[in-house]
C-alpha cells in the first residue's frame, strides 16, 4: 500500500496560472473560457496519465451533435395563411408551397422534405398549445 505525497497531488502550476486567468474574466468571454479550460485539461493530462482529459479539452470544441436548429416559424406562418386565405387547398398543400419557395421547386426530394419538417413542427405547435 502506498500513501500519497500531498505535494504530488496539487495541481500543477501551469494549471494554476491557467485557471487565475479565469478570476477577471466575463461570462460573455466564451472563447477565452474553452481555450482556458482546453489549456487546463490538456495541462492535466500529463502528471495524471488519463487521457480523458485531453479529450474532454478537445470535446469543448465540438460542435454539438445533431443537425443545427432553423427557425421556421415564419414559414409555418406563412404556410397558414396561405391556407386560411383559400389560396391552398389544404394544409399540406400549403406546407409543399411555402417548401418549395424556400428550397427550389426543382428539389422534388428536399422540397418534400422541408414540407415534412414544416408539418411536424406545427404538430408539435399544435400539441404544446393544447
Amino acid at each position: 500500500m502506498t500513501l500519497s505525497n500531498p505535494e504530488n497531488d496539487r495541481l500543477p502550476p501551469a494549471c494554476l496560472e491557467r485557471l487565475e486567468r479565469l478570476k477577471h474574466c466575463r461570462v460573455t468571454d466564451v472563447h477565452f473560457i474553452k481555450s482556458t479550460l482546453a489549456g487546463v485539461l490538456e495541462d492535466l493530462c500529463e502528471p495524471t496519465g488519463d487521457r480523458d482529459f485531453a479529450r474532454a479539452g478537445r470535446d469543448l470544441y465540438q460542435q454539438p451533435a445533431g443537425r443545427p436548429a432553423v427557425d421556421d416559424s415564419k414559414a409555418i406562418e406563412e404556410a397558414l395563411f396561405l391556407f386560411e386565405q383559400g389560396e391552398a387547398p389544404t394544409l399540406n398543400n400549403a406546407f409543399m408551397r411555402v417548401a418549395g419557395r424556400l428550397v427550389g421547386y426543382s428539389d422534388r426530394r428536399r422540397m418534400r422534405s422541408t414540407a415534412e419538417r414544416l408539418r411536424k413542427k406545427y404538430a408539435q405547435m399544435q400539441k404544446a398549445s393544447t
